[in-house]
């Protein structure tokens, strides 16, 4: 279901959600169970490097086997959809948190 909603910008400073933007520059809302801390993305994708990289140090066999596509497909197919997109997207996070330049890819391209 999409929803689009409307919001002045002298409300802007009000909305505690936490909001991203995708690789073509478009504005996501993602649901946010950490509320009332809200994370920059570049802290959700380290965070999330970060626990798999403790799967892959301190649980090397169930790391394998998600790997070999030996679990559930669902699963593998998640870590490396999210694997793909994340080393797609990690130059242009940093980018736009480094300077004031702000990326995305084209979509007509």
């Amino acid at each position: 279901m999409r929803v689009i909603i409307g919001v002045s910008p002298s409300e802007l400073y009000k909305i505690k959600a936490a909001i991203y933007t995708d690789l073509k520059g478009r504005f996501w809302y993602v649901d946010n169970p950490f509320f009332p801390v809200i994370l920059p993305e570049l802290c959700v994708h380290f965070l999330l490097a970060n626990a798999f990289s403790n799967i892959m140090r301190y649980r090397p066999g169930p790391w394998g086997d998600i790997l070999l596509n030996e679990v559930e497909s669902d699963i593998a197919l998640l870590v490396r959809n999210y694997f793909s997109t994340f080393e797609t997207k990690l130059p242009i996070i940093l980018l736009r948190h480094l300077s004031e330049f702000s990326p995305y890819i084209d979509s007509e391209a």
